[in-house]
């Protein structure tokens, strides 16, 4: 009979370490990784200037729609596009265009 204890101690042992396990793999998994990169000669606490301009038409993938275009409301912000996806690997991708 001692087996038969030994064993389901044994089972219940290995299942708490898979679950600490499917945690620590999960949390690391969904975790943010954000990086910081100082080019030679520069601050690390620099920040990047992001300005839109001049916007290409909208690449579509698969049965994606584009119902409206976006608009740049400011040099930082683009609003009041609307796409529709019907499927997954649907997309609809815009580019910055020199002119």
């Amino acid at each position: 009979m001692n087996s038969s204890r030994d064993y389901k101690i044994f089972s219940i042992l290995i299942l708490v370490v898979a679950v600490i396990a499917v945690s620590f793999a999960y949390a690391s998994l969904t975790h943010t990784l954000k990086i910081a990169v100082a080019s030679p000669g520069k601050e690390a606490n620099e920040s990047w200037a992001i300005n839109f301009n001049n916007l290409s038409k909208g690449k579509k993938t698969g049965a994606a729609e584009e119902n409206s275009s976006p608009v740049i409301e400011s040099s930082t912000t683009v609003a009041n596009f609307d796409v529709t996806f019907y499927s997954p690997g649907d997309s609809v991708t815009y580019s910055w265009c020199r002119k």
